[in-house]
């Protein structure tokens, strides 16, 4: 990576042992995709099959340094590190799984696949859920705002 000089706590992440797993947190603008994207180039760099490799986000907009990163043309040919965030991890697993535990749970056509809603569309079905259960009276306890009740 270009750019400023890597500090102390940088330096260690990059340098780290390239087997088992690394978690990396703190603020805004403190240099975690930085350092991290830096040990992805280190490990492709040192051998370790891309494949071998998965990069979880939050969101997509912080995968970008990482799949930019691995189609560098300098590093190693090979296999792609896997970049996902965790709802893509989720969605991956129930593709796997969906042709095994569909038909056990009770869907209808089993033998479609699975449809992932967008954040929007499934908070617009759940307040058609949550709706007549607040006229009702559930939830008359929470206090946060309807659509962040949806959003749950």
């Amino acid at each position: 990576m270009e750019g400023l000089p890597f500090s102390t706590a940088q330096q260690a992440v990059i340098q780290r042992e390239s087997v088992g797993r690394l978690f990396i947190e703190g603020p805004a603008g403190s240099g975690k995709t930085s350092a991290a994207v830096a040990w992805l180039e280190r490990l492709l760099r040192s051998g370790i099959p891309g494949d071998q490799i998965l990069v979880l986000t939050p969101q997509r907009t912080l995968a970008q340094p990482y799949e930019a990163a691995v189609e560098h043309p300098d590093l190693p040919s090979g296999g792609l590190a896997t970049i996902l965030t965790l709802n893509g991890l989720a969605q991956r697993v129930v593709n796997l799984f969906w042709p095994i535990v569909s038909r056990e749970a009770g869907f209808s056509h089993p033998e479609n696949p699975p449809v992932f809603l967008t954040a929007e569309t499934a908070q617009f079905y759940m307040a058609r859920v949550v709706e007549p259960l607040l006229e009702e009276g559930y939830f008359s306890g929470v206090t946060i705002d309807r659509n962040r009740l949806n959003s749950q």
